[in-house]
């Protein structure tokens, strides 16, 4: 997938995405807070239900997204299940991600 990403000078540059570099890029934000379980199918991880993140941190969370892949995660995207979970928001993205390009 290619979309474009601002650069600290706002201009813009065009990076080659997929659902892994989504993933990973998520993985790691939320790794910043909290350590992830190793033995866990982790696409499936809950990272809410489980307290990875709370909702001060939610909207941290939500803002780093959108500014990374330069996307609006609406409220309702907020409240579906795929959101709540890594690979469920990999996908939400990677949705956003093509309805642009």
């Amino acid at each position: 997938m290619v979309r474009c990403r601002r650069n600290k000078d706002e201009s813009r540059r065009v990076v080659m995405l997929d659902k892994d570099s989504i993933r990973d890029f998520i993985l790691k934000t939320i790794e910043k807070k909290s350590r992830l379980p190793a033995n866990e199918n982790i696409d499936q991880f809950n990272y809410i239900d489980s307290g990875h993140i709370d909702s001060i941190g939610l909207i941290k969370f939500v803002l780093d997204l959108e500014n990374e892949f330069g996307i609006d995660i609406a409220p309702e995207d907020m409240e579906s299940e795929e959101f709540r979970t890594i690979g469920g928001l990999a996908a939400l993205i990677e949705k956003h991600l093509r309805k642009r390009f």
